[in-house]
């Protein structure tokens, strides 16, 4: 059953200005209804509806997916039955999606448990009624109104007659926090609630709405317990980098208040403010800076405070910048710091820029959560109560491992496997050879199938505006012919012999990526097609891919799945384990969590298979013969494509990964 929730949120609040994305107990509004819908097992989807592009942003970073609603239905006039009815139209017309039923939660309900959403969903469903609404229990309570001579008059009973509460039958008050109901409701009657209803009672306490800043003033304390049970840090889920992105770091760069302090500041009488800051921090940075790790402080605070600290610290200042990115920019240059093993620890959004531009960008455990997108690592402790200490603790350990990192990210994000004789990529490999099923091939005859099986990719490659083009492993060119005139082409082979064969197609170079000192920015696609696998050390040449591509150019890169269904149901006969030179092997997630750390935005996976000439009923048959090689089929292989961010872009947040995930299940559902 499709159970849609829809949560209306506009950007035009007069009662509370920007109330909707006003943070309650350190997440903002929106947030808390976002979380409560997101944990409800009965719920499918999550939809936000709002006018605004920051309430926007903030909500897809809960993990909410966004329909942007016309202003003509964002006005002070405008009601939330028309909200949830453009929604259900738009999906309609976008992707011919109907929900069975719909949960409406009005964000200013903050306080609401996933057990509740589920209790009315199911308090609907188990006794059919046509709506629920949740409210909560009230015995008689006396209703008075003032007349125009400000005398008041009774309106529900008679105080001659004053009945015993007791007495009276329960009541119930509509709560405002949940409405459940089928479509055919709204559309029949323009209304939330009709035809059979239904109540879900839920307690007083969790039944306040928020109008005024009081009310967010007495919400705050009245959720203290849970609060407590879902803390501000427990939301930020702490997140530690592999040991291999923690060695590279060469310079720790921090935020001053709220990072090295506890983000309050005490005034006295005469206006002296001073801050709070923790002694383990200090020590912390000490041991660092054995290391030979640098250490600085990028501020845009102008409080002698923050050098006056750093120099008991003896570390490197930098205050009242009013460029953050500038200033660590320019610092790591004359200290001969490459930005990748560049380091900087935030917590507000006046970091976003500087935790876009770092190579590990960090953030505390009580940051502003419109930062989870950005960081790679997320720290356990609270700014100014340990997080420094933290982030110094894994840096010095991480320095400390004495044994050899040969293969960085192994075991993280691929799977070495051994070659059973050095690779030999000269005139041998490109001639006659044997493919999985021992039938005899010739790489140098096969132009026309090796384009037919990269029609996908060539089209999205020639969709593109055009610009600089590099093929990394670009073989014998034959991606470079294919590409329209208004590409210019580039390439890298390591094979000799390639390269000779592809030169007429562009600029080839021979040899390793990493030797070929292309100039940062230059690139608008760069291809990484079916070469990943084949390289002891992915990362590196990942990272030099990202250095070289302009911001907002596109990566295309397609390697096997050594998890796809095909490899977990043939085991060591998976036919992509037959070339021996498939040393590092890529799963889908581990490719994802991989260009995700790297700083990639996935834009889409696509798995090739329908539509090529591997499609084939042979193929299909050959499914159930386990004892065969596996055949070619869908899932086998895997293309993503993702893009650089554009200077000053956020990194997508994490409901991208639930995105993929509705995408791929949706995919399968077709088959």
């Amino acid at each position: 059953m499709n159970i849609l929730c829809i949560i209306p949120a506009r950007g035009g609040s007069k009662g509370i200005p920007r109330k909707n994305i006003k943070l309650l107990a350190g997440k903002p509004l929106i947030a808390w209804s976002i979380e409560s819908a997101l944990a409800a097992a009965t719920i499918n989807r999550v939809i936000v509806s709002t006018d605004d592009d920051e309430i926007a942003d903030v909500a897809e970073s809960c993990g909410a997916e966004i329909i942007r609603r016309p202003l003509e239905l964002a006005g002070d006039t405008a009601s939330s039955e028309s909200a949830l009815r453009h929604v259900l139209d738009e999906l309609k017309q976008r992707e011919q999606y109907e929900p069975n039923l719909i949960v409406f939660l009005q964000a200013t309900s903050p306080y609401r448990l996933a057990s509740d959403i589920d209790g009315a969903v199911n308090l609907l469903q188990e006794n059919d009624y046509d709506s629920v609404f949740s409210g909560f229990e009230g015995h008689f309570i006396g209703r008075w109104q003032q007349g125009e001579d400000g005398c008041a008059s009774p309106l529900n009973f008679d105080p001659a007659d004053r009945p015993r509460r007791q007495d009276r039958p329960l009541e119930y008050l509509e709560n405002g926090s949940i409405y459940v109901f089928k479509p055919s409701v709204l559309i029949q009657t323009g209304a939330r609630i009709g035809g059979r209803i239904g109540i879900y009672a839920m307690p007083m306490e969790r039944s306040f709405q928020i109008d005024s800043i009081g009310d967010l003033d007495f919400l705050e304390k009245l959720m203290a317990p849970e609060m407590r049970k879902t803390s501000h840090a427990a939301l930020l889920q702490p997140r530690l980098p592999s040991q291999s992105i923690l060695q590279r770091v060469e310079l720790l760069a921090l935020d001053f208040d709220g990072v090295l302090t506890d983000n309050k500041v005490w005034v006295d009488d005469k206006g002296h403010e001073s801050v709070c800051c923790g002694r383990s921090d200090s020590w912390g940075l000490t041991q660092l800076k054995q290391t030979g790790i640098k250490v600085a402080v990028v501020s845009t605070e102008s409080n002698p405070v923050v050098e006056a600290r750093c120099r008991k610290l003896d570390i490197t200042c930098l205050s009242g910048v009013a460029d953050k990115v500038n200033a660590l920019s320019e610092l790591a240059a004359s200290m001969g710091i490459d930005q990748s093993a560049v380091t900087f620890v935030g917590n507000d959004t006046n970091d976003r820029e500087t935790l876009c531009w770092a190579g590990i960008p960090v953030i505390v455990a009580d940051a502003d959560p419109s930062l989870i997108p950005l960081a790679v690592w997320v720290l356990r402790t609270r700014g100014g109560k340990g997080a420094v200490r933290e982030c110094c603790d894994a840096l010095i350990n991480a320095k400390k491992r004495t044994e050899p990192i040969e293969y960085e990210g192994e075991g993280v994000y691929f799977i070495r496997r051994a070659p059973t004789q050095a690779p030999n990529y000269e005139k041998a490999y490109w001639g006659e050879i044997e493919d999985p099923d021992g039938k005899k091939r010739n790489r140098l005859t096969e132009r026309e199938q090796y384009l037919a099986d990269m029609d996908t990719e060539l089209t999205f490659l020639n969709g593109l505006p055009g610009g600089k083009i590099l093929d990394v492993g670009c073989g014998l060119g034959f991606l470079l012919s294919a590409l329209d005139s208004k590409w210019e082409g580039y390439g890298t082979e390591m094979s000799k012999f390639a390269a000779d064969h592809a030169g007429p197609q562009g600029r080839i170079f021979t040899g390793k990526l990493e030797d070929a000192a292309y100039p940062p920015d230059h690139f608008d696609a760069v291809v990484f097609h079916h070469v990943i696998e084949h390289l002891d050390n992915p990362l590196s040449t990942l990272r030099q891919i990202r250095r070289i591509l302009r911001p907002d150019g596109w990566l295309v890169l397609g390697t096997p799945d050594f998890d796809s269904g095909c490899a977990r149901l043939f085991g060591d006969k998976y036919r992509l384990l037959h070339d021996q030179t498939h040393v590092s092997l890529f799963t889908q997630e581990s490719m994802y969590r991989l260009l995700r750390d790297e700083g990639y935005i996935i834009e889409k996976v696509d798995f090739p298979y329908f539509g090529t000439r591997h499609f084939t009923e042979e193929n299909l048959l050959r499914l159930f013969d386990e004892e065969g090689i596996s055949p070619p089929f869908y899932g086998n292989f895997m293309t993503f494509y993702a893009r650089k961010p554009a200077d000053g872009e956020l990194l997508r947040p994490p409901g991208i990964q639930k995105k993929m995930n509705n995408y791929l299940k949706n995919r399968l559902c077709k088959l």
